[in-house]
């Protein structure tokens, strides 16, 4: 059974599996941690709203806090440091988050 990965920088999504990797280690994620890692995968360099990040996690949710997906984000980052990946989830002060490779930067000169 194939299994599908997308991937970005030097990590590597499991969409079967809701694991991140890189050949330093694998974690694994949450459903909401996958939720948000995989949107902001697809929409890489872009900045993604908080409000919209919320209506991922859960859709059943009323009023879900913003606050909330800042702490899944908080999380998400954590772990990409621990396997050592080159992304970063940089924040968007008062709007997002957008999901970046460092090597993106450095090939661009910033």
């Amino acid at each position: 059974m194939s299994t599908k990965n997308i991937i970005y920088g030097n990590t590597i999504l499991s969409l079967q599996n809701h694991v991140i990797s890189t050949t330093f280690g694998e974690i694994a994620l949450s459903e909401s941690e996958m939720r948000i890692f995989h949107y902001l995968l697809k929409n890489k360099r872009s900045t993604v709203e908080r409000s919209h990040l919320s209506s991922i996690i859960d859709c059943n949710r009323r009023n879900l806090s913003t606050r909330f997906v800042d702490v899944h984000v908080s999380s998400l980052r954590k772990k990409l440091l621990r396997i050592n990946s080159n992304l970063v989830i940089e924040t968007a002060w008062g709007r997002g988050y957008r999901l970046i490779s460092k090597q993106d930067n450095e090939n661009s000169g910033i």
